[in-house]
């Protein structure tokens, strides 16, 4: 069984807010028209759970 790589993570901002972004291509999170950015770390951390559960899920359907 391989081990998966979560795809979402949080970083901090400059300007001290937080941003959810894709690891693999190191740009904000877009799940919708929404962009992850400019939240609190509580928000960021939340969302970015939300995300990389329905990762996971995702990939499991389609048998990665």
């Amino acid at each position: 069984m391989s081990k998966l790589t979560f795809r979402y993570s949080v970083r901090e901002e400059r300007d001290c807010t937080w941003t959810v972004y894709d690891v693999f291509t190191g740009r904000a999170a877009e799940p919708t028209h929404w962009i992850l950015n400019v939240l609190t770390e509580k928000e960021a951390k939340a969302y970015c759970a939300i995300l990389n559960v329905k990762d996971m899920e995702r990939r499991e359907r389609l048998g990665f």
